[in-house]
């Protein structure tokens, strides 16, 4: 979804500087939107990115058991993204809350064995 952003870059750097806009309208809007409209788009997809880093390390971390703020942090995070982020967020500050997933995370519990 973050490379979405991208449209916005370059709606902004090509369209805006090669806008050719007909003599009866009331002119092309000023140079600097465009700029403006790239600048956003361009933080758009290196916020996405940036996010999309750190939800992969943090499925690493939950499946490694270390690192628990860092996945509340991005569990916090993902409460941005309504619906599906909510409850993914919710549902994970919920498990990590619990004192027996404390321990995992802290090395305190006995790792569960798998039947042969």
């Amino acid at each position: 979804m973050c490379v979405f952003g991208l449209f916005y870059v370059f709606l902004g750097l090509f369209a805006f500087s090669s806008l050719k806009v007909p003599a009866n309208a009331g002119g092309p809007p000023p140079e600097f939107v465009g700029y403006v409209m790239a600048a956003m788009g361009g933080l758009f997809t290196v916020a996405g990115a940036i996010f999309s880093a750190l939800q992969f390390f943090t499925a690493r971390f939950l499946r490694l058991r270390r690192h628990r703020a860092i996945c509340l942090i991005t569990a916090g995070l993902s409460c941005i993204w309504i619906p599906y982020g909510t409850v993914i967020g919710v549902w994970t500050f919920l498990v990590l809350g619990r004192t027996t997933v404390r321990a995992l995370f802290d090395g305190t519990a006995n790792e569960p064995t798998s039947p042969a």
